[in-house]
């Protein structure tokens, strides 16, 4: 582990109201308890406040003004995080990766309390996961950039009453969660207007030089309960219909 690292790694474990001790510090990061007492005297002398108490009940402790940092998350937000993880991927976020390595780092810098604390709140409240991963999840990142970057881009867009996917421009407005699928609202160049696009049906898509720019009215509330809303209502039954026509029954508890 790098030197920036180790120092990162001792204020996590410190940023607690519990003492800790050098060696402690020393199974924890699995380093010479001679070099974490040569770590808190480079932080010392770096201005951070750490109290030293000595004796047997002695250790290391943080003010508690440096402890409400930004560089620290206290218990709640900790446990807040790890649980946002867990939606995350389930929801599908191309960003899941980073977000856990992030949780990792968290509970490997964190002291026995803070670990103990976390483990027994994430393991209280699960998420069950889908086995169903859709392709098209990888398009999201992409979309993001397009969103922030006001590139208007080529998708290739299979429709539940097409037997084949067709070409659009759209210019990319905003990417909406909801019921388990993510949608893309934007300006279709085809129909000349803002439409939904269901992202999971998105097989391909060519960023453009084109750029544009959004409506400054445009409001993603409105849109979704006059335009998005109705759509996704029409799907269920649609399900619906498809079930009772070979021949599932769905018996509500």
């Amino acid at each position: 582990m790098a030197k920036l690292d180790n120092v990162l790694a001792i204020l996590w474990m410190l940023s607690s109201d519990k003492k800790v001790t050098a060696r402690e510090i020393s199974d924890k990061l699995e380093m010479n308890i001679r070099t974490v007492y040569r770590y808190m005297d480079t932080l010392s002398k770096s201005g951070v406040p750490i109290i030293s108490d000595t004796g047997h009940n002695g250790g290391y402790t943080l003010l508690n003004d440096f402890i409400e940092a930004p560089l620290f998350f206290n218990s709640e937000e900790q446990i807040a995080l790890c649980h946002a993880a867990n939606f995350a991927e389930e929801a599908g976020y191309y960003g899941g990766n980073s977000l856990n390595s992030a949780i990792r780092k968290l509970r490997n810098h964190s002291n026995m309390d803070q670990e103990s604390e976390i483990e027994k709140h994430t393991s209280s409240l699960e998420v069950i996961k889908q086995n169903n991963i859709y392709p098209s999840y990888s398009h999201l990142e992409a979309l993001e950039c397009c969103i922030v970057n006001r590139n208007s881009v080529i998708i290739s867009y299979w429709k539940r009453s097409d037997d084949t996917s067709n070409d659009r421009q759209v210019d990319p407005y905003r990417i909406i969660y909801w019921k388990n699928k993510w949608y893309l609202v934007a300006y279709c160049h085809l129909r000349d207007d803002v439409r939904t696009f269901r992202v999971d049906r998105i097989e391909s898509l060519t960023l453009t030089d084109e750029t544009f720019e959004q409506l400054e009215d445009f409001s993603v509330d409105s849109y979704f309960m006059v335009n998005l809303l109705p759509i996704m209502e029409n799907e269920i039954i649609f399900s619906f219909r498809n079930m009772s026509e070979i021949g599932v029954v769905i018996t509500f508890l």
